[in-house]
């Protein structure tokens, strides 16, 4: 999500990158590592810009290397950590380097006589742990939801019409973020005038992604539209594949579940032999745009709804081949990249993002049993996500709000999208582990939601203020390049994250922080 235009609500916002882009992104670059000096950096961090946990960095090790020494400077002195391997950990002298602090330092290959023959330089910001107790929460979770949800709804007034208002240019992105806000509100007021303007609008729009689609003789076909008819993310129909659920559950229109199943027949005819599928492609031809994408996650999830709740098994290969190639790829080397609607294709691991991660990561949690290792690497997954995009203080930019949550590497900066992200991803950890402390984080980021939303409803996208002199402390809040789909995503995950807490609090007795 890189655009920075002003939207214009309901529908219409700025041009992003991807549409002036679009005819680089057959073009698959090698990978390569960085390189300073002689000696070339490798790896999945070799980009990274901050750690909040102590890394390992790799190198590419020259003929007749014996030993690797990386040296970080710090207050007037210098510390070391070696390795006889190539890859060289921090683990020992992390602690001694204080968080908030950038840390520049390099690492040397060292001959069997100590004398250094390649080096390279890197930098880094180190950023705080949690630590809690960051700021109260204004108000009650599900009632800041369903004051956006409020919000949300006064901007889509033309659905309520016979004539269909103007697409959006990310359609499967922003419809299903509207379809799964307007049904999680109108399940809290079975009845109402509000609930039933709710169900009417995301029923519309559920039909006018139907009816847009890909027509039956193309090599995608039944397939709700990413982009335009000419590029299909094919990650994003398993988005709309799960709002297609939510419609038919909510509904009872056979429509829905028939799209849906739809989607998933073509994720089978497309499905690679080795158990992934394109990332963006022409729909029409079948011809592939852009190849790699971590983001095999979403089809998973889909399928595995598809099987679980409606009990469609005939998926169930389908869903176990990209699960392995999951296990096998991204889960391995850490290469999460090539997510976002609107980026063009990256070099590898220069873009390094998570939206995927925590798709994944929930799979796991839901199949984790004592025969699989999925509780382990869902942990990982996690530490991953909390390490490269999750801050707890705002020392790394004093403009960002925090606790908050970056997107990517390219658009390093926090949005509300990314947080209410962050709290799903808490609260399945907490519900598969019990661990309490998945919800005090949970909670630190959805106490600052509620403390930064305006008071019209809406939350701001970009999680960015006018720095104050006291680093906890909110200045002016920058309300302006809104997307809707952001804050739509919010507050349903607000909402959602506040009736766990409830149903928590009421089972046990005690008073809800939702």
């Amino acid at each position: 999500m890189v655009s920075r235009g002003m939207l214009r609500w309901p529908i219409r916002f700025a041009p992003a990158a991807l549409a002036v882009l679009l005819p680089s992104l057959g073009a698959r670059s090698a990978e390569k590592g960085t390189a300073t000096g002689n000696l070339q950096r490798t790896g999945w961090n070799q980009y990274a810009r901050r750690f909040m946990f102590s890394p390992t960095f790799e190198v590419v090790p020259p003929s007749g290397a014996a030993a690797f020494v990386c040296t970080i400077s710090t207050a007037g002195e210098e510390r070391r950590a070696e390795s006889a391997g190539p890859r060289v950990s921090l683990a020992e002298i992390w602690e001694a380097l204080p968080a908030g602090n950038k840390y520049a330092g390099s690492i040397e290959a060292l001959d069997a006589r100590g004398s250094p023959i390649g080096r390279t330089d890197l930098g880094f910001f180190k950023v705080a742990c949690f630590a809690g107790g960051y700021r109260p929460a204004k108000c009650d979770y599900v009632v800041s939801g369903r004051k956006c949800a409020d919000y949300v709804l006064t901007t889509l007034a033309d659905w309520q019409g016979d004539a269909a208002p103007k697409d959006v240019r990310y359609p499967a992105l922003f419809y299903a973020a509207y379809v799964r806000l307007l049904l999680t509100d109108a399940e809290l007021g079975p009845g109402t005038e509000k609930a039933r303007q709710e169900l009417l609008i995301a029923a519309r729009i559920g039909r006018r992604l139907i009816e847009t689609g890909t027509p039956q003789d193309w090599a995608y076909a039944n397939m709700p539209l990413s982009h335009d008819r000419k590029v299909l993310q094919v990650c994003r129909t398993a988005m709309v594949g799960l709002a297609y659920l939510e419609l038919a559950a909510a509904t009872g229109e056979e429509a829905f579940l028939e799209a849906a199943t739809r989607v998933a027949e073509t994720l089978r005819k497309t499905q690679l032999p080795e158990g992934r599928w394109h990332f963006r492609v022409d729909p029409q031809s079948g011809k592939m745009l852009e190849d790699y994408t971590s983001d095999q996650a979403e089809a998973i999830f889909f399928l595995d709804e598809l099987i679980r709740r409606h009990g469609q098994r005939q998926w169930t290969a389908v869903r176990d081949r990209a699960v392995r190639w999951m296990l096998e790829n991204p889960v391995k080397t850490g290469h999460w990249q090539q997510q976002w609607d609107d980026v063009p294709a990256q070099p590898p691991y220069r873009n390094l993002e998570f939206y995927d991660t925590v798709f994944f990561a929930l799979y796991l949690l839901r199949h984790a049993d004592q025969q699989n290792d999925y509780l382990r690497i869902a942990g990982e997954l996690f530490r991953y996500v909390e390490d490269q995009f999750v801050l707890w203080e705002n020392s790394f930019d004093r403009s960002f709000v925090a606790p908050g949550v970056l997107e990517q590497y390219l658009c390093y900066k926090p949005i509300d999208w990314h947080a209410a992200h962050f709290i799903r991803l808490c609260q399945a950890m907490h519900q598969a582990t019990g661990d309490e402390l998945y919800l005090r984080k949970a909670c630190a980021l959805a106490d600052t939601l509620t403390a930064v939303q305006h008071a019209a409803g809406y939350y701001p996208t970009w999680m960015t203020q006018q720095p104050t002199s006291q680093p906890a402390e909110l200045g002016q809040i920058n309300y302006g390049d809104l997307w809707p789909n952001c804050m739509s995503y919010t507050a349903e995950t607000m909402i959602k994250f506040g009736r766990y807490l409830q149903k928590r609090a009421n089972s046990r007795g005690t008073t809800s922080r939702g």
